[in-house]
């Protein structure tokens, strides 16, 4: 089940419009004067920003509103700070007053990359794209030594995917400015979405350098090592992560998964748990939760976990994938089969909801149905082993012993070490009386010492088979 895993990647990055220019200064309002009793707001609104104290910063900014109406820059740090308590609409909200108080690149940019947050990119690229013609490109056309306008403008690329611009944006903003931390970060979250992940690690390390205390670059560098499978190491850079922001809700998931690939499935739910407590509407956090404890053989806990997830997020389709094999592993296949018909309707391609779908039909008799989803399994995926060892199964359940073996023997071809292929393959070997065959493949799969329940049944198999 963990090839079933979503990639966390990194979150929506976000422009910190005015946070290292106006720390002390008055903000911007729309050509009125701000006064002194709202400004002192809207900083302490900054400062607890950029501690990560999310709450009180929205507190401030209220009260920097209340007092001034128009100060639009109130508007948007409110903005980011609600996208990163993970209410969107009302981030999108304060960017649209924002526009409508004293329109800015910043808003554009920002609402651009709220709305490809949520996922609605045709109106992302049209923000992204009025950010861009209108502000950074004639703000740099204006001064070409601008690094900020450089930056803001790699961050709509960004957001557009366009991540040669981006980074091109990025080398430009370092050129003129060579401690510039977030160019750095971005530019490796660049380099990581076009999957150079040492460069992006080189990246997130100046960064670090520069700003020890850069609690979204020691996140991201954890998660870009998670994907290269050096899991210590993104540990310790979410452990640094949270250490530096106790709330920091996306560390806690990435260790998370970290833990969950090393197996170490009640740590993986801890950190599970403790996101969702902080973001009770974590809906991949749910789904997380739900694998893990589908990997312990706890599977009503995990069925509650993907019931969730689906309340959440009614078109997931992992989660229907992911409650399909926990309904499988209970026994009941008509559940399993209904879950797994839903996750197909969601994505017509994805092989492994046909393979376990065919693993159910298997278990149901239903041979020919099983046999059609592991063909359409292996059409999408060529390589992938597990429909070959289940076609060749409902082969056997025919009495086609012949497939069932040239099956068999593609499943073992691709996968070397796939204990249940070789154990099916054994019993088929085992009713023809080809006994050294058939203890041949029982004993392969006790020296592949990697799964405690085929090797007892391996075992049991060559006791039968009067083999000590």
């Amino acid at each position: 089940m963990k090839t079933q895993l979503p990639k966390l990647g990194m979150q929506v990055l976000l422009v910190f419009f005015c946070i290292t220019a106006i720390l002390s200064s008055a903000g911007c309002a729309n050509g009125s004067q701000i006064s002194k009793e709202a400004t002192d707001f809207y900083n302490h609104g900054l400062a607890n920003y950029e501690k990560g104290e999310y709450d009180q910063a929205i507190a401030d900014f209220d009260q920097a509103i209340k007092l001034q109406p128009d100060y639009a820059d109130a508007y948007i740090n409110r903005g980011l700070a609600y996208h990163y308590m993970g209410d969107i609409d009302r981030a999108i909200a304060d960017y649209d007053q924002a526009i409508k108080i004293k329109p800015s690149g910043s808003a554009y940019l920002n609402r651009g990359q709220t709305y490809s947050f949520k996922g609605d990119q045709d109106r992302a690229n049209a923000d992204l794209d009025y950010a861009i013609k209108e502000y950074y490109d004639k703000a740099i056309q204006s001064n070409p030594e601008d690094e900020q306008s450089y930056y803001y403008r790699g961050l709509a690329y960004y957001s557009k995917g366009d991540y040669e611009r981006a980074i091109s944006d990025y080398d430009q903003a370092i050129k003129l400015k060579p401690d510039y931390a977030d160019a750095y970060y971005s530019r490796g979250a660049a380099y990581y979405y076009k999957g150079e992940y040492d460069r992006a690690i080189a990246d997130y390390d100046q960064a670090i350098q520069l700003k020890p205390d850069y609690v979204d670059a020691y996140s991201s560098r954890g998660v870009a090592y998670s994907d290269k499978g050096e899991y210590d190491r993104a540990i310790a850079d979410y452990d640094q992560a949270i250490q530096l922001q106790p709330d920091y809700v996306y560390a806690y998931y990435g260790r998370g998964l970290a833990y969950y690939y090393k197996s170490e499935y009640d740590r993986a739910i801890a950190d599970y748990d403790q996101a969702i407590q902080l973001q009770p509407d974590y809906v991949d956090a749910f789904y997380s939760r739900g694998l893990a404890y589908s990997d312990k053989g706890e599977y009503d806990r995990a069925v509650a976990d993907y019931d969730q997830a689906i309340q959440l997020q009614p078109d997931y389709e992992y989660a229907y994938l992911g409650r399909g094999f926990a309904y499988y592993e209970k026994g009941d296949y008509d559940r399993a089969i209904a879950d797994y018909d839903k996750s197909i309707s969601l994505k017509p391609d994805d092989a492994d909801a046909y393979n376990n779908r065919c693993a159910a039909y298997v278990n149901k008799g239903e041979y020919d149905r099983a046999i059609a989803d592991c063909d359409k399994s292996i059409q999408l995926i060529p390589d992938f082993a597990n429909p070959y060892k289940n076609r060749g199964r409902a082969f056997a359940g025919k009495g086609d012993n012949d497939r069932a073996i040239a099956d068999f023997d593609q499943a073992i071809l691709l996968m070397p070490d796939y204990a249940e292929a070789y154990y099916y393959r054994g019993l088929i070997y085992k009713t023809e009386k080809k006994k050294d065959q058939a203890v041949a493949d029982f004993k392969k799969i006790l020296e592949l010492n990697n799964d405690p329940e085929w090797q007892q049944k391996a075992k049991d198999q060559l006791q039968e088979l009067g083999v000590k």
